[in-house]
């Protein structure tokens, strides 16, 4: 019974001393932050630079050219052609 009053007493004096201790020192904060920005930007400018330089190495695409289409040529019918041999028929028939 005495050893567990003795540790009773130990764990009530070492939460006294944690509950009174000083906080850690947070004076700096302002300097965290802007550290922490500061190397965010180096990352964001590191990013950048490598989608840069990516896209500098893409070819870029050649032009096509379109061509119009051009109307296949049909075969047409001469009459005066067609006439003369006709006639020619007609002369060597008769």
């Amino acid at each position: 019974m005495r050893y567990l009053s003795s540790i009773s007493l130990a764990l009530v004096v070492l939460m006294a001393l944690a509950c009174t201790a000083a906080p850690a020192n947070t004076s700096n904060i302002d300097a965290t932050v802007e550290a922490r920005l500061a190397q965010e930007r180096g990352i964001e400018a590191t990013v950048e630079a490598r989608l840069a330089e990516e896209k500098a190495s893409k070819p870029t695409p050649l032009p096509t050219v379109k061509r119009a289409a051009t109307r296949v040529p049909t075969p047409t019918k001469d009459i005066f052609a067609q006439a003369s041999l006709k006639n020619r028929w007609k002369d060597l028939l008769t």
